[in-house]
């Protein structure tokens, strides 16, 4: 896998599954990552090298935001 920082808030991602018996790549995912104090927003394309049936490889693209957090609620006495 590789990750390379193009920003002090951009990263972007890159990862590789091998399968060495049948010298195939089995996943594949990139992506791009914004993060802050509060928040991560992740943008990943991914496909998927496997056969199932009559079902082949698979290709996704996932959108995925973390909130670090929420602060209280109410006040404090």
């Amino acid at each position: 896998s590789l990750s390379t920082r193009i920003t002090d808030n951009w990263s972007f991602g890159y990862s590789v599954t091998r399968d060495l018996e049948a010298d195939v790549s089995r996943l594949q995912s990139a992506g791009f990552t914004y993060r802050d104090y509060c928040t991560e927003l992740a943008i990943i394309y991914q496909r998927e090298n496997y056969t199932y049936g009559v079902l082949g490889p698979s290709e996704s693209v996932q959108i995925r935001l973390t909130l670090f957090t929420l602060g209280s609620v109410g006040s404090e006495d």
